[in-house]
Order: C-alpha cells, then sequence, then structure tokens
C-alpha cells in the first residue's frame, strides 16, 4: 500500500518589485507541483504599484492584499502596519501554512519572518546569509536580513559565500546553496524577448538608482551622468523609482539633454529588454548586481559596499560615489568594447527547482 499524499501549504509573503521578481519564479515551480503543494501568496503593498507589474508578468495573483502602504511612511509605520495585518492573516485557519517563505531584507521579508516566528510556524528564508559587513549599509536592509536569519528555519542561500556567513555567525542548521531565483526569473522572461538590433555607433547606458544612501550622494553620480549623457555618441535611460525624495534629488542634479531620457519604472519584461540592449549597466540594485551578469552584461555599482561580492573585478565594479572613477571605469569598458562572457556565480536559472525539492524532502 502507498503512504498517504501529504501536500505542503506554503504560504509566501512579498511586497516589493525585488521580491516578485524573485518569488514569482518559486511560487510557479511550487504550483505545478500541485501533488506536493499548495500556495498562499500574500501582497503586504509595500510598492504596490510595481509589485502588481510582476504579478501580471508572471501569472501570479495573490490571495490577499493588505495595502499596508501609506504615502511617505516611516520604517516603524510600515513595520507594525504590515505585522498587525500579517499576524491575523496567517493565523486564519485556511492560510495556517506549513512554511511561511519570505526573500531577501525589506520591511515585507522582516515582517514576514516574525510574523510566521511568533505563530510558530517554520520560516523559509530565501536569499539568506547576504552580508555587506556594515549594520548601516544598506539601511535598513543589512539589518533586516541579520535579524530574519535568528529566526528562520531553513536557510536558502544563494552562493557559497553567502552560505560561510551564516557558519561564521554560528548557524549551522538547514542551510543550503541553491542559487538566486531571480536568474529564474531572467530565464524565464529572457527567452520571450526578442534580441535587440544591435547600434555598433549608439553606445548605450541604462541607469537606476533607489536606495536611501544614494540621496545623500546623488551629487557625484548625476556629475557622472551628466558628463556621460553630453559625451558624444553615449545615450543613457534612466527608469526612475517612485519615490518622491530621490526624485526631488534627482530633479536637483541632473541636467536634462537629448541624451539622456528619464522615464517611468518600466515593467519587468521590457526592463530586461533595456538590459539586453545596454553595452553598459550603473546601478544600486542588488538585483541587477545579480542579473546583468548573468546577461553578460558589465556594471557599475553605485555603492559604498555590496553584499554581492563574487563577480566584483570580473563584471562588475565598485568604487562608491567617486565621479572619476566611475567615469574613468565607463569610458575604458566603452572605448575598448570591452566583452563581457555571461557570469553564473548567482546560479544557473534553475533554483526553483531545487528549492521545492528540498522542502518536498523535509
Amino acid at each position: 500500500m502507498g503512504g498517504v499524499l501529504i501536500v505542503k501549504k506554503l504560504l509566501f509573503v512579498l511586497g516589493t518589485r525585488p521580491e516578485g521578481i524573485k518569488m514569482c519564479p518559486l511560487i510557479l515551480e511550487a504550483n505545478s507541483r500541485r501533488n506536493e503543494f499548495s500556495t498562499v501568496v500574500i501582497n503586504t503593498g509595500q510598492h504596490k504599484e510595481l509589485v502588481d507589474s510582476v504579478f501580471r508578468t508572471f501569472g501570479v495573483k495573490p490571495e490577499y492584499n493588505l495595502g499596508s502602504m501609506v504615502h511617505d511612511q516611516s520604517l516603524t509605520y510600515s513595520l507594525s502596519n504590515i505585522i498587525c495585518a500579517l499576524g491575523w492573516q496567517i493565523i486564519r485557519e485556511e492560510s495556517r501554512p506549513d512554511y511561511v517563505i519570505v526573500q531577501g531584507d525589506t520591511t515585507s521579508t522582516f515582517a514576514g519572518a516574525l510574523a510566521g516566528y511568533y505563530n510558530k510556524i517554520p520560516v523559509v528564508h530565501l536569499e539568506a546569509g547576504m552580508r555587506s559587513g556594515d549594520l548601516y549599509s544598506p539601511f535598513p536592509e543589512e539589518g533586516n536580513r541579520k535579524m530574519v536569519s535568528q529566526i528562520t528555519d531553513i536557510h536558502l542561500c544563494a552562493t557559497e559565500s553567502n552560505k560561510e556567513n551564516l557558519l561564521k555567525e554560528g548557524i549551522k542548521d538547514n542551510i543550503f546553496v541553491v542559487g538566486n531565483t531571480g536568474l529564474d526569473a531572467i530565464s524565464y522572461i529572457s527567452s520571450d524577448v526578442e534580441q535587440p538590433p544591435i547600434n555598433t555607433k549608439q553606445k548605450q547606458i541604462l541607469l537606476t538608482l533607489h536606495r536611501r544612501e544614494a540621496f545623500n550622494s546623488m551629487g557625484p553620480v548625476m556629475e557622472a551622468v551628466n558628463y556621460l549623457s553630453e559625451y558624444g555618441g553615449i545615450k543613457i535611460l534612466f527608469p526612475m523609482h517612485p519615490n518622491p525624495n530621490l526624485r526631488k534629488a534627482v530633479k536637483q542634479k541632473l541636467r536634462i539633454n537629448p541624451n539622456i531620457k528619464t522615464i517611468e519604472p518600466l515593467d519587468y519584461p521590457d526592463f530586461v529588454k533595456e538590459m539586453i540592449k545596454a553595452d553598459i549597466i550603473l546601478t544600486d540594485s542588488g538585483g541587477v548586481q545579480e542579473e546583468a551578469p548573468f546577461l553578460g552584461k558589465p556594471v557599475i555599482v553605485l555603492r559604498e559596499k555590496t553584499e554581492r561580492s563574487e563577480t566584483l573585478g570580473k563584471s562588475s565594479f565598485m568604487y562608491g560615489f567617486n565621479k572619476n572613477k566611475i567615469l574613468y571605469k565607463v569610458m575604458d569598458i566603452l572605448n575598448n568594447d570591452t566583452k563581457f562572457e555571461p557570469d553564473y556565480s548567482y546560479g544557473d536559472g534553475k533554483s526553483s527547482k531545487k528549492i521545492c525539492d528540498i522542502l518536498s524532502n523535509k
């Protein structure tokens, strides 16, 4: 006689665009294995419009939308809002899961993990073990992920160095190196993206900024962007994050000219298309630091510190907010037509299957 079939209920808590990009491939994989898993998706609404477009792209429909976002809210207000709502949702009989799954280092991540812990539900942390080594850079992300690690039951690391970080902190059990599901998303999307025509005359730069620490360092970055956009033959595309404080800082420093185009945030498939078209990418995004090398694109990291060091010096380069060093490296790459091969340091695009296999056997 066969054993009793046990279907494990997975509850996904997310609320930002990066979480959506990295969680949706895992949700789709779990949904394809109905004899093993059922899923419940909670959208905290931390970045409502941005994450909604990701859900549409992947065809994922959250069971619950908390609508926690309030204009210009503090971190404390956001965290307390999400925790209060999650505590009610998670303990509802129809939603009580076998695992609460969170990703990364956002306020939604910390709130989801804490709500799971308070309700004695095992927490699964996707993208575990990333560390910059500075509690306040990036802020509050570094603190969030360190705290989440202390109440996590299953740690899913992207790289061996992430695993080593957890071991150094005294975390020994249930650590798995699975790669980053963000590359699953790239594989899912890029297979449907038509390869753009290559323009050998006009160099193209893709620029993204969104982190709080960038607000006070906007001057040197925008000076570099101004120079690059005014330098003959270089086009810059700048999809702007909706944060009003960021937009105000950019407006004060950026000199608009025909070579620079500021636009509203792109849907994920369109953003992938622009990454493929770009000759080089300037960003403070952790996700783009993983995605661009996977696509064979060089990255200038607009941060003082990064928790993604695996590709530094190979396909990604970090000079803080030093205008001259940023300019030198960008021009060196563009003038020499330096070629970069795809880099699989962060995974092979098949992480979701590995994760489901782990959870199925737990």
